[in-house]
């Protein structure tokens, strides 16, 4: 394996240094409402999903929106923090980003999508196989990419408002708008909830009293705001600037622990400058300046009347990136780059760190990448990245190497098929790191190498469209605990496919189905956890009359094993949902209503942690 690895290293890094580089001519394939093959960015070398965060859906953070796509797992933690999967990977080793600018993972190396906001979001981009250099390191089990929505020429202002069970509701405010050489966008967002409703099939625990789910209330708001300008002529700039905060946020507890836990002053916030500069006809030279941030305080209790404290912990984290990126397109197109990240922890509770601690790990990535039209049908695009960290308590540096290749043939209009292969990596935690009691300073990165086969096919007259993904991931040195410590001592091995079938036999109806299948081999005591087997999701789409339409949705998800804080595993039912959604557009105001869960099915996201029951959803959207 080190050896191919070897050749295959020296292979992409020789081809994307090429000189003479063929024609650019990137080509788009996309179905009807979300799949899409291989689209715009540069960085989707293999398959790339579109997920559109639609006004009224019913998503009120980034986790409702990815809840219903086979290949990708989102459940609640124990400190209620999502836990998100793609393709079995771990939350720590995939990488979130809005725009192309990472967001940083904090401690525990998770961003929570659960307390992110869908305010002026208007897709989520989701690489599951190999990710191209251009994304920077981390990104061994995946990319997110939020994508803003561009201001519009029509309108000012729009206010959206959503309701659903127990007085939980969500107001959004938002002003944008384009003119001629620049534009400008600014929201606010406000969510309260007195905790969501479980299924009247819950049975309820000498811990938990079942109809609302204990300690799930929460209050959040959410402020965003972005300038962009044309500057010269030929060159723009940009600033954004985004917060999200609450001031208080009950924490369940699995429902046999009888813990009463809290957040306080809980934040996140963020801030990027960008420039975009035309160097010459032919070269383009981008560069990114970005401050993630974030904190919160954690208190646990020993009482219901939350009177004896039991722990109280601050956590703040910080992240400073800079990337710049040229990018020539004479003969073809060549990007070479390079991104440096500081990230900043400091802790302090009243358990192991009563003084307080302090981490620092900084991390340097040089990158390049080039796509090559090698026939009228046949495109290569090959990368080639090397990545170092330093860690505050070492004296080293880790040097890894993250090659790609990718390839994609499009015969004719329509049909494309792809290969893409890569190897990717992922840090470890700063938990994983500096932990008091667990942690572990000779850590080294985690890597997969993946290999990624797609196709697309239209047929009977595109009323039918057909699509498939086999893959394969080979992971090596994951990080997990040993006798106590976190160590490199996992090898995984997982394959599976996908497959998505689209049938539009009318011009108002079209129904999509999609179906996933993941298998690992089990060479150790390692498990793939809250990740299904089988997975499938049929939505049917109507178009009535008035320009309304009818949304059916259907998800099935395999039994999968979840681990409790003990260590043991736990073996979830396997579980049907279903979802309807109407909507209903008069002029610039647009109504919606949706039931979710229909069948008020009873599930667990994981072990001792139930999803919500039966709920009614009911919205509006007016746009000035």
């Amino acid at each position: 394996m080190k050896h191919l690895l070897s050749v295959l290293s020296l292979c992409f890094l020789v081809a994307s240094l090429r000189a003479d580089i063929a024609p650019d001519s990137l080509k788009t394939f996309t179905l009807p409402t979300i799949r899409v093959i291989v689209d715009k960015p540069s960085e989707a070398i293999g398959s790339l999903k579109q997920i559109p965060i639609e006004q009224g859906s019913g998503s009120l953070t980034l986790k409702d929106a990815l809840q219903n796509s086979v290949g990708i797992s989102v459940s609640m933690g124990s400190k209620d923090e999502s836990n998100l999967r793609l393709r079995g990977f771990r939350k720590n080793e995939i990488k979130l980003m809005i725009d192309g600018r990472p967001i940083n993972s904090g401690y525990f190396g998770n961003v929570d999508i659960s307390k992110l906001s869908t305010l002026d979001i208007k897709e989520i981009q989701v690489v599951k196989g190999p990710s191209s250099p251009l994304y920077g390191t981390g990104s061994m089990g995946g990319v997110l990419n939020l994508i803003t929505r561009e201001p519009s020429s029509k309108h000012w202002f729009t206010l959206g408002s959503s309701i659903k069970r127990n007085n939980t509701q969500e107001l959004q405010l938002s002003s944008s708008h384009s003119f001629s050489s620049w534009n400008y966008r600014a929201g606010v967002a406000g969510l309260r909830s007195d905790g969501f409703m479980l299924s009247k099939d819950f049975q309820p625990t000498y811990s938990e009293n079942g109809g609302v789910r204990n300690h799930s209330k929460k209050e959040q708001y959410n402020l965003s705001a972005s300038v962009n300008s044309e500057l010269f002529t030929f060159h723009k700039v940009g600033f954004d600037i985004s917060y999200a905060g609450m001031k208080r946020k009950d924490i369940p507890s699995s429902i046999y622990d009888s813990r009463y836990r809290l957040y306080k002053d809980w934040a996140r916030y963020n801030a990027g400058l960008t420039g975009e500069f035309q160097l010459s006809e032919n070269s383009v030279l981008s560069s990114l300046m970005s401050y993630d941030g974030g904190g919160d305080t954690y208190l646990e209790y020993n009482d219901a009347a939350l009177q004896y404290l039991n722990m109280d912990s601050r956590m703040d984290n910080q992240s400073w990136a800079w990337a710049p990126r040229l990018r020539i397109t004479a003969k073809g197109k060549l990007d070479l780059g390079y991104r440096y990240e500081l990230q900043r922890n400091k802790r302090k509770d009243t358990g192991s760190y009563k003084e307080g601690q302090t981490n620092l790990v900084q991390s340097h990535n040089l990158f390049s990448q080039y796509e090559w039209q090698l026939l009228s049908s046949l495109r290569l695009t090959s990368g080639f990245g090397i990545s170092s960290s330093f860690i505050e308590i070492q004296d080293k540096n880790h040097l890894n190497i993250e090659p790609s290749l990718g390839l994609v043939f499009a015969p004719n209009a329509g049909s494309v098929s792809s290969l893409a292969i890569g190897r990717n990596t992922a840090a470890p935690t700063m938990r994983q790191l500096f932990s008091s009691t667990k942690g572990n300073p000779n850590l080294t990165p985690q890597s997969s190498l993946k290999l990624e086969l797609n196709h697309l096919q239209p047929m009977f007259l595109d009323t039918v469209t057909l699509s498939g993904s086999i893959y394969y991931n080979d992971c090596r040195d994951l990080i997990d605990l040993q006798a106590g410590r976190y160590q490199n001592i996992y090898r995984l091995i997982s394959q599976g496919a996908e497959l998505g079938l689209i049938v539009a036999p009318f011009a108002y109806y079209e129904v999509e189905a999609d179906y996933s299948y993941l298998e690992y081999k089990q060479e150790s005591d390692y498990r793939l956890t809250e990740t299904p087997k089988h997975s499938v999701e049929i939505s049917q789409r109507i178009n009535l009359p008035l320009r309304s339409r009818l949304n059916i949705s259907s998800s099935y998800r395999d039994s999968r094993l979840s681990q409790d804080d003990d260590g043991y595993y736990h073996t979830l039912g396997a579980y049907w949902r279903h979802d309807i959604q109407f909507s209903l557009p008069f002029r610039t105001v647009t109504f919606t209503a949706a039931v979710e869960n229909i069948l008020d099915a009873n599930y667990q996201g994981e072990y001792g942690f139930p999803e919500a029951g039966r709920d009614f959803n009911v919205g509006v959207e007016l746009r000035i």
